[in-house]
């Protein structure tokens, strides 16, 4: 059996098997999907003979996420186990007795109706609806009815004020049942060298408490770009300065309001260098793309919804886009909007004071107008009333295509 090595957080964490809900919340590389598969583990052998859940927010994430490294720290533990792959089942297998653990995605929480519960767990849980969130919470707390230690327990990376600072903090003022342990990325050691250098480079600055830190901040107040400065993102460079660069634009397909900003990628960054906002359709939206820059090689980054929309009359808008000859780069599916949002303010200005990402808001008057205008709606998602959206979106696929907020590296618990 592999020597577990834990950091304080992770511990604590694991030791507490009396608070009737627990909660790990840390930043990113704190060890909190090791510190979950060991928690599930703990919490199987101290319920043999009886079952338990455990969730990822989707059933892709419990295929890619989840199971893989419960399997390997089985394994690295010495436990024997079975899995039913259709019905994504583990049994361990402990000297004393076996143990149930079902693997459920919470957008389908409903499947926990009927189940007799000794322990539950949710990984990631702060990324999933804050609605959805708590109607699956408050399901798993009913199903808690058998066994001998009772616990539900999740590990997530904070994403604003959310379910889990609603219940763990502000519901839990008055309450004894619940407790929140808190974890920061440089608490771990054992990271790559570049680990945390690589998180100061790519994400802007209010996202550093929450995914380096571990800490709630308000991610969905004000501005959806309060990192665009109108100065110090400005630039006086133009078409002319470039000529013989290649175009990248990011367009955003709607009827009358077809929306494209221009770049050009200089040293490696990009630079927004002209606007498209009057084009009817993507039919005229070519004619104008050759009209003004002739024979320049273009790479549009497209809404990948084009590729069923039609603002013209018989073929699809990359269609006609692939024909007229234009290279296309898109993803077969939206990206989630914070991604893209995350990813534009990075490049506007990462939180060690970096603008990669340079307008000129001379020319370009109406993506300027957006960047500073864009607010969060009620919901918490960029308002799409004011009109500021079309032009966002545009640069958004281009930005998130070429600069995108760089992934979680993987990193192999010790």
């Amino acid at each position: 059996m592999t020597e577990l090595k834990l950091l304080n957080h992770q511990h604590e964490f694991l030791a507490d098997d009396t608070t009737r809900y627990l909660a790990l919340v840390g930043g990113y590389g704190c060890g909190k999907t090791y510190s979950f598969c060991l928690k599930t583990i703990f919490m199987a052998a101290a319920n043999v003979g009886y079952s338990g859940a455990i969730m990822e927010p989707t059933y892709g994430m419990v295929k890619r996420v989840l199971l893989p490294a419960m399997m390997e720290i089985l394994h690295d533990c010495g436990i024997k186990y079975s899995f039913s792959k259709s019905d994504s089942i583990f049994t361990f297998h402990f000297a004393e007795g076996d143990t149930t653990v079902y693997c459920l995605s919470a957008e389908n929480y409903t499947r926990m109706a009927g189940m007799n519960l000794a322990f539950f767990g949710v990984d990631e849980c702060d990324t999933i609806n804050k609605d959805i969130a708590r109607s699956m919470w408050n399901m798993a707390m009913s199903r808690l009815r058998s066994g001998r230690v009772y616990q539900g327990f999740t590990t997530s990376t904070p994403e604003g004020f959310n379910f889990l600072y609603e219940f763990f903090h502000d519901e839990a003022q008055d309450k004894n049942d619940r407790r929140l342990i808190k974890g920061k990325t440089r608490d771990n050691p054992f990271l790559p060298p570049d680990f945390i250098q690589s998180l100061l480079e790519n994400y802007p600055e209010q996202l550093i408490k929450s995914y380096l830190e571990g800490e709630f901040v308000n991610l969905n107040s004000g501005a959806v770009y309060p990192n665009f400065d109108r100065t110090l993102n400005h630039t006086d460079l133009s078409l002319k300065d470039f000529p013989n660069h290649p175009l990248h634009i990011g367009q955003d397909f709607n009827i009358g309001q077809c929306a494209s900003v221009v770049h050009v990628i200089h040293n490696g960054n990009p630079i927004a260098i002209d606007e498209l906002t009057d084009t009817y359709n993507t039919e005229q939206l070519i004619q104008v793309l050759r009209q003004r820059y002739g024979k320049r090689h273009i790479t549009i980054y497209p809404d990948p919804a084009g590729g069923a929309n039609k603002t013209s009359a018989s073929m699809s808008d990359l269609s006609m886009l692939k024909q007229a000859g234009f290279e296309l780069r898109y993803t077969k599916a939206h990206p989630p909007i914070k991604d893209r949002v995350n990813s534009m303010n990075a490049v506007l200005c990462n939180s060690m004071g970096n603008r990669r990402y340079l307008i000129n808001t001379k020319i370009c008057k109406e993506f300027t107008k957006c960047l500073e205008q864009q607010a969060y709606d009620k919901s918490g998602m960029p308002d799409k009333k004011g009109g500021y959206d079309h032009m966002m979106d545009a640069a958004g696929y281009f930005i998130h295509m070429m600069y995108p907020i760089q992934g979680k590296p993987t990193v192999r618990q010790f």
